[in-house]
């Protein structure tokens, strides 16, 4: 195929097992560049399992609970195999059989069925396409969304982000490895292999960056001091200038985040460095 067709603006979505990623990138003669990032590192095909598993159980008067781990790990992967027999091509059931103390129980899956379970974490999927979309500059011209990802075999998938986007996904070949092999090229790109002297790839920060802070000493939750905003391009240097809050105060302590709320507990903290200063200063 030409290789100017593959040129242009793609959204990729990486749905894989227990993370979500959205990137937007520009593709242009050798050159890829990340204009936006979004995610999720607590959603994915894993969260689709556990709510066929709970629907299992529900039909068949069954308490997840007291399963033993044993028909508990059997139960998930039943849950897992009915959600990949469904996403065959003409697929229309997926069979689910679990032997539980004496009895035998089973349960036969249908894509209605499967859809009304995905709804829930499909709304979580889309709160994180739409933060990536919300950079008007990067979402500008967008031809085509690509998946990557274990997960972005399932049909209902397609079909929700068909009518999110308004145009059919297009599934990347291999997409189980198309990661692994995306690293490997960024590997190639770092050590200057030949063979990719000519590839220019930038990136992006994912997550905004900074430190918690106060604003006085009445403040009784720490607030998020942005140093580094989400999606700025890499690499990135900045400086900003901190004070103590009392008199006589002999350290700093501050506490590094990622994320993007306000106050620094609804964010992910990353470390914490002590710095000390001359009383008085």
């Amino acid at each position: 195929s030409d290789p100017a067709a593959e040129d242009g603006k793609l959204m990729i979505v990486d749905f894989g097992g227990g993370t979500l990623d959205v990137s937007i990138v520009d593709c242009f003669d050798n050159i890829i560049e990340i204009l936006c990032i979004a995610g999720d590192n607590h959603l994915g095909g894993d969260d689709i399992d556990a709510a066929i598993a709970k629907y299992f159980c529900e039909k068949n008067h069954l308490c997840r609970e007291a399963l033993t781990p044993e028909e508990g790990a059997v139960l998930m992967r039943q849950a897992e195999n009915a959600k990949a027999a469904l996403s065959e091509p003409g697929a229309t059931e997926g069979l689910m059989k679990l032997r539980a103390g004496e009895k035998d129980y089973e349960l036969s899956l249908d894509r209605e069925q499967l859809a009304m379970l995905c709804e829930p974490v499909f709304k979580r999927v889309e709160k994180v396409l739409r933060r990536a979309l919300e950079n008007k500059k990067a979402a500008r011209g967008i031809r085509r969304v690509v998946l990557v990802g274990g997960s972005s075999r399932m049909p209902v998938f397609h079909d929700f982000l068909e009518k999110l986007m308004s145009a059919r996904p297009v599934i990347a070949a291999e997409p189980d490895k198309i990661v692994a092999l995306g690293a490997g090229v960024c590997a190639g790109i770092k050590e200057r292999r030949e063979e990719l002297q000519d590839v220019v790839m930038t990136d992006v920060c994912p997550f905004s960056l900074g430190v918690a802070t106060y604003n006085s000493q009445i403040d009784r939750e720490p607030h998020m001091a942005v140093l580094i905003p989400r999606s700025s391009m890499l690499p990135v240097s900045h400086s900003s200038r901190f004070y103590t809050l009392h008199d006589g105060q002999e350290y700093l302590k501050f506490e590094f985040y990622q994320g993007e709320d306000y106050f620094v507990a609804g964010n992910l903290k990353l470390g914490e460095l002590q710095v000390r200063v001359p009383r008085g200063a």
